[in-house]
C-alpha cells in the first residue's frame, strides 16, 4: 500500500517530506516513492525531489533506480543505447565498465556506479528493469538478444533485481513475457520497429489491445514463470537480501566483522560475471550465501573467466534461473556459469 508520484522531480522536497509525515500519522507502513526526474526540458532547482535530493534531503521517500535499470538492460531508446550489461559481450563490457558497475551499484542498493559510493540507501532505492512506461522487459530483450534467449534473459535480469539490496519492483506480466504490440494507427513516436513488428514504448494513450496481459503466455512460458516464482520466494525467505543500511555493505569479506553483511568477490572474473556474498542481517547467525550472475557471454579461457571457485567444501543450490540445477543440489569446488544466468548457493 502506498503512493507513487509521477515526475516527482517537479515537486519540492518540503512538500514530499510533509506528505510522508502526514501519511506516517495514519499508517507508518504506507510506502511513498516516485520518479526522481522532471519532464524532458523542465528546469529544476536544488530543492526539487530529484535523485540527489532523494538521498540527501527526503525522509522515508524512495525513488526509481534508473541507473540500475539502464545498467542491466539498457535505455528506452532504439538508437544504440538499448543494450545493457546483460546483453553485451565480454569485449564491450571490458571496454566500458560503466554498465557492470551500475549493476553492482544496484545490487548494493545504490543508484549509480558501485565505486561512486553516493546516492546509496537500500531503504530508498527502488530497483527495477521495467515499469508501466517504456518498453516491457521482454520487448527490450527480444530486440537485443537472440529471440529464443529473451525469456531466459528476462528471468536473469529480474532475478538480479530480486537479489539486490533495496526494494524490488517488477512490472506486471513480465513473468509471462508480456509484450505491447502497437496498433496500426498508433502515433509514430510511440513505437519502435523491433524484429519487423511495431512495439509500443509509450502506451499511455493505447487501449487494451496494446496494454492487456496475454494470459495464454503463462502456458507457453510456464517454465520461466516458475523461475520467477522461485526467485520471489527466495527473496522473501532470506533476510540477507533485505539489509536496511549501506553501513552493512562493503567491498570485501573481513573475518570477524559482524557489521559488513554483503559485498563482492574480487577474484579473476570476466567482465560478464558478478559474484556477491551475503551473510544475513546483523545479529543473525547465518551460512554464507553466494549470488553469481552472468551476462550474455561465457568466458572459459584467459585470465578473466566465468568460472568461480570457492576453495574446499560444498555449496548447496538455492536457486538456478536456468533450471539446470534443482534446489538442494550440491556443488563442490568450482562452477562454470552459463549465459544469461543467476545462480544462488549456500556455503555448507
Amino acid at each position: 500500500k502506498g503512493f507513487r508520484f509521477d515526475l516527482m522531480g517537479l515537486i519540492d522536497t518540503g512538500t514530499m517530506n510533509a506528505v510522508k509525515a502526514a501519511l506516517n500519522n495514519i499508517d507508518p507502513d504506507i510506502v511513498v516513492y516516485g520518479e526522481p526526474w522532471a519532464a524532458a526540458s523542465t528546469a529544476t532547482t536544488a530543492t526539487m525531489s530529484t535523485t540527489g535530493q532523494v538521498y540527501s534531503s527526503l525522509v522515508g521517500v524512495g525513488a526509481f533506480n534508473d541507473g540500475g535499470r539502464n545498467g542491466i538492460r539498457g535505455e528506452n531508446s532504439w538508437s544504440g543505447n538499448q543494450y545493457g550489461w546483460m546483453q553485451k559481450g565480454e569485449a564491450d563490457n571490458l571496454a566500458d565498465g560503466t554498465f557492470i558497475n551500475r549493476v553492482k551499484g544496484m545490487m548494493t542498493g545504490m543508484n549509480g556506479s558501485y565505486y561512486a559510493y553516493n546516492q546509496w540507501d537500500p531503504s530508498k532505492t527502488i530497483n527495477y528493469a521495467s515499469c508501466h512506461d517504456n518498453l516491457t522487459l521482454y520487448d527490450q530483450l527480444s530486440g537485443t538478444v537472440a529471440l529464443a534467449d529473451a525469456p531466459k534473459a528476462s528471468v536473469a535480469v529480474n532475478s538480479t533485481v530480486l537479489f539486490s539490496q533495496g526494494i524490488p519492483f517488477i512490472q506486471g506480466g513480465e513473468e509471462i513475457m508480456r509484450s505491447k504490440k502497437a496498433d496500426e494507427d498508433d502515433l509514430q513516436g510511440t513505437y519502435y520497429l523491433i524484429n519487423g513488428v511495431k512495439i509500443s514504448h509509450n502506451s499511455y494513450m493505447a487501449g487494451d489491445s496494446v496494454n492487456a496481459y496475454q494470459w495464454q503466455n503463462k502456458v507457453t512460458y510456464k517454465t520461466y514463470f516458475d523461475r520467477y516464482v522461485e526467485a520471489i520466494a527466495l527473496r522473501k525467505s532470506y533476510n540477507g537480501f533485505r539489509l536496511a543500511s549501506a553501513a552493512n555493505i562493503g567491498r570485501q569479506y573481513v573475518q570477524g566483522d559482524e557489521t559488513i553483511r554483503m559485498g563482492f568477490f574480487d577474484g579473476a572474473l570476466a567482465y560478464s560475471t558478478i559474484a556477491a556474498w551475503y551473510t544475513g542481517r546483523p545479529g543473525e547467525t547465518s551460512k554464507a550465501v553466494y549470488v553469481f550472475v552472468n551476462a550474455r557471454e561465457v568466458v572459459t579461457s584467459g585470465s578473466l573467466r566465468s568460472i568461480i571457485s570457492w576453495g574446499t567444501g560444498n555449496v548447496k543450490v538455492l536457486y538456478d534461473s536456468t533450471g539446470a540445477r534443482d534446489p538442494g543440489t550440491m556443488i563442490a569446488d568450482t562452477v562454470t556459469l552459463s549465459s544469461y544466468s543467476v545462480l544462488v548457493v549456500e556455503r555448507q
